[in-house]
């Protein structure tokens, strides 16, 4: 994937391995939605928060560049990527708080980590 190699969904792609979906939102937003990701850990569990600006999860994907994730993703400086483990919640928030800016992943196009599924 880090080589663009891979251009298809990733469900079930790396046994073993944690899948993340991804929001990037302007860091006036990501508090918030880091926030309620906290106070809602089951339908909505953190894997990792970039520093604003950043191109890499430096927790669960050491290395990895979202800005060579599938299709580019562009980190604009003041924007906080976050992952988390499930895609339909924190989307159903998004649409419902209409932030003025919300990047998410496509269903069944997930950032896979570096980490193990036991951990």
């Amino acid at each position: 994937m880090r080589a663009g190699e891979w251009d298809g969904p990733t469900a079930s792609l790396a046994p073993g391995f944690t899948q993340a979906n991804l929001v990037a939102l302007p860091e006036a937003d990501a508090f918030d939605f880091l926030r309620f990701c906290v106070a809602n850990p089951k339908p909505c569990p953190v894997l990792a928060v970039c520093d604003p600006g950043s191109f890499g999860p430096l927790v669960t994907a050491p290395g990895a560049d979202l800005r060579n994730y599938g299709d580019p993703v562009e980190v604009r400086e003041g924007e906080v990527p976050v992952f988390w483990a499930c895609g339909i919640t924190p989307q159903a928030v998004g649409a419902a708080s209409k932030p003025e800016l919300m990047l998410t992943h496509a269903p069944g196009h997930m950032f896979v980590t570096d980490v193990p599924d036991e951990r």
